[in-house]
């Protein structure tokens, strides 16, 4: 039962059906914030432990090589899944509040492409 509910409100918040603060300050702002926190050094600190080991041909063929890549990418898919999921659920929702419409969409579309600007920024510094 407790799934159910879960999955209720992920699919109701995805739809646009919950008021505008709920994807924009809670899922959006705080959520987020934490989650930013949590995230930006974790795969940070991956990103230059990789790039640290496959500067040697032979680390290449070491599991723990491919170990913390693929930590890397699952790290990254869930990370862009949750803000892609908050960005349309926040889209949704001020289409429906029509009084904050425009300003809503444009503040959230601003702080989703200068956020992963910025990551992709920091993280080819370790490569290059």
């Amino acid at each position: 039962m407790k799934l159910d509910k879960f999955n209720n409100f992920i699919l109701s918040t995805w739809k646009g059906e919950q008021p505008l603060w709920i994807p924009f300050w809670v899922h959006g702002f705080g959520v987020g914030c934490m989650l930013g926190a949590f995230f930006t050094p974790i795969a940070l600190e991956r990103l230059f432990l990789v790039s640290e080991f496959a500067n040697n041909a032979h680390n290449l063929l070491q599991p723990f090589f491919w170990l913390q890549v693929y930590a890397l990418l699952t790290l990254f898919s869930l990370w862009v899944m949750y803000y892609v999921w908050n960005f349309v659920a926040t889209w949704r929702s001020a289409s429906k509040a029509k009084t904050l419409c425009w300003p809503v969409r444009f503040f959230i579309s601003l702080i989703a492409v200068s956020y992963w600007v910025l990551m992709f920024k920091y993280s080819t510094t370790l490569f290059f």
